[in-house]
C-alpha cells in the first residue's frame, strides 16, 4: 500500500487499472509515461508481466557451458507518427548493470527485432519495433528523445544500449 500511487486516468494509458512494478527504476518509468506531456506523444503502454507475456530467447555462454533462458521485456509503448505504427519495447535495469547476462539479452533481443521489423516490411505491414535498455539515467534524455519525435527516428542510445552491445 505505501507504494499505491493515484494518476490521472486521462494520463494513463494502458488498458489495465493497476501496474505493477517489480522496483524503484521501473516506477520512476511509470511515473515519466503518466507525465502530460510524455503521454501526449504516447498511443498507450503496457507493463508486461515477468513471464510468459512476450519472451525472447537467448544463450549466454558460462564457463564451459551454454545457457538458454527466455526474458520479457518490461514495455511496450505505441507510437502512432503519420501512418506508421511504432512500438518501443524497453528492458528497465538499475544503472550501471552491464553484466553478462544483459549483454547476451541486449544482442539477441536486438537481432529478434531486426529480424521482425524485416519481415514486417516485406509483407507490407506499416508497423516498426524499437528496442532499448533503460536506466534511470537515461529517462530524462529518452523521454526528450520521444516528445520530439527523434525517438522514433532510432537515433536515441542509452548508456546501457551502448555499454551491452558487443562488437
Amino acid at each position: 500500500r505505501n507504494s499505491v500511487e493515484k494518476i490521472n486516468p486521462f494520463l494513463f494509458k494502458t488498458p489495465v487499472d493497476i501496474v505493477f512494478t517489480n522496483a524503484t527504476p521501473e516506477r520512476k518509468f511509470v511515473k515519466q509515461l503518466c507525465k502530460k506531456d510524455n503521454a501526449k506523444k504516447i498511443t498507450a503502454w503496457l507493463k508486461s508481466r515477468n513471464q510468459s507475456y512476450y519472451s525472447i530467447e537467448y544463450s549466454i555462454s558460462i564457463k564451459s557451458h551454454t545457457k538458454q533462458a527466455h526474458f520479457n521485456p518490461d514495455f511496450f509503448l505505441k507510437v502512432n507518427s503519420g501512418d506508421k505504427e511504432y512500438i518501443i519495447v524497453v528492458e528497465i535495469k538499475d544503472d550501471g548493470d552491464y553484466s553478462e547476462e544483459n549483454k547476451a539479452k541486449f544482442k539477441w533481443a536486438t537481432k529478434h527485432f531486426w529480424d521482425l521489423n524485416k519481415e514486417l516490411k516485406e509483407i507490407g505491414i506499416n508497423q516498426q519495433y524499437i528496442f532499448h535498455f533503460l536506466s534511470p539515467n537515461d529517462y530524462d534524455a529518452f523521454f526528450d528523445y520521444l516528445r520530439n519525435g527523434k525517438l522514433i527516428k532510432g537515433v536515441f542510445k542509452s548508456n546501457l544500449d551502448i555499454e551491452l552491445k558487443i562488437n
